[in-house]
């Protein structure tokens, strides 16, 4: 993928965000994604955002982490998970987890795998990595990058983002990407969803019509529509992280 191994990893999150079900004659099938991203794994436990690189970073270590988490229980997973949680916490108490985005990105991951981003492995001087992403939080709401008191969009979404995560896992409520398609019920194309008027009601109000023509029925699309602005925003997501590492990379030389 032109995206590097976070383009794989939010493959295969938006995959697994509702349980697509992929061709076996797909470029790119689930076990494919999987197979691509712990192949690419460095000695160190982490992950890279460019394959032909060894030095692992941080926030594409979460990101594949987060891609693998529904996969841990197949063959060789967990080892490739447990070397770069390790990897992970050793960056936190190393003070190499040094701004918003990254703790977010790490929050979700070990979320995801329903592990607590205030265990004692992710504790530092008494601050947990959950608590250490709220330090960024300004009185706005908004979330700022590396210190400071301005918010910006990009940082307060991620940060929202890993708020979220964390508290659907406190409460047993599931990883953040999980965007279960909606089942339409009675014959094909009924809608599910309620409404304010009993059924019968329906069939005894007057139509504006007089000529006794019926309209076409609209096709019931918005189950689908919004599963596809979900799928969408993942990867538009995934091209903003991209970015982020890009900048960071250019920034510490």
């Amino acid at each position: 993928m032109k995206q590097g191994l976070n383009g794989v990893a939010y493959g295969l999150i938006a995959l697994d965000s509702a349980n697509f079900k992929v061709p076996a004659s797909a470029k790119w099938t689930k076990q494919k994604l999987v197979n691509e991203l712990i192949s690419k794994q460095n000695k160190d436990g982490g992950w890279t955002w460019d394959p032909s690189s060894t030095t692992s970073d941080i926030d594409t270590t979460a990101m594949v982490l987060t891609a693998l988490a529904p996969h841990k229980g197949e063959a060789g997973v967990q080892e490739k998970i447990d070397q770069a949680v390790e990897y992970l916490s050793k960056q936190y108490h190393a003070g190499k987890i040094d701004n918003s985005s990254t703790a977010a990105q790490a929050v979700i991951a070990l979320s995801s795998l329903n592990l607590d981003a205030s265990d004692a492995s992710f504790t530092k001087d008494g601050t947990s990595l959950i608590s250490y992403l709220l330090t960024f939080q300004n009185a706005d709401g908004g979330f700022d990058w590396q210190g400071g008191d301005v918010s910006d969009a990009f940082s307060t979404s991620q940060g929202f983002q890993a708020v979220v995560a964390y508290q659907l896992k406190v409460n047993g409520k599931g990883p953040l990407y999980q965007l279960p398609l909606s089942q339409a019920t009675g014959k094909a194309g009924a809608s599910s969803v309620a409404t304010d008027s009993k059924p019968d009601d329906a069939a005894k109000k007057p139509t504006d019509r007089t000529d006794g023509k019926q309209g076409h029925k609209l096709p019931v699309t918005a189950s689908e529509d919004y599963n596809m602005i979900a799928l969408g925003s993942l990867m538009i997501l995934a091209g903003f992280v991209a970015l982020f590492i890009q900048r960071r990379k250019k920034a510490s030389r």
